[in-house]
């Protein structure tokens, strides 16, 4: 089976000591799969981009990067990023209750300053 070596990030950087650090993943795509992705439109760029992506929003679900580090990893504003997780059903802020009831309280009590 013949395998075509895709590079999913050219410029996957991090900050480490003030250096940047490159890492470059390879994702093999065997033959078959790779027509597939080609017919449907997906181009070696695409593919890089969306890799990138995925491994963002599995790494902050995981608790692994933080939201902004997440947004950083996929190569994307926080601003595009925060609803980007959302289309995917990735929830950007865990409550449970208490503190849920508490985010209510205060909203009230803002919007009953606001009043005054």
């Amino acid at each position: 089976m013949q395998t075509k070596r895709v590079r999913p990030t050219q410029r996957a950087s991090v900050l480490q000591q003030g250096a940047r650090v490159k890492t470059v993943v390879t994702v093999e795509i065997p033959a078959g799969v790779e027509a597939i992705l080609s017919s449907a439109g997906y181009t070696d760029e695409r593919l890089a981009e969306e890799t990138q992506r995925a491994l963002a929003l599995v790494l902050f679900q995981r608790k692994v990067l933080s939201l902004d580090q997440a947004a950083r990893c996929a190569r994307m504003p926080l601003w595009a990023f925060i609803p980007w997780l959302g289309e995917h059903g990735m929830a950007v802020a865990e409550y449970d209750e208490a503190e849920l009831q508490r985010e209510f309280d205060t909203a009230r009590w803002l919007i009953g300053q606001q009043a005054l």
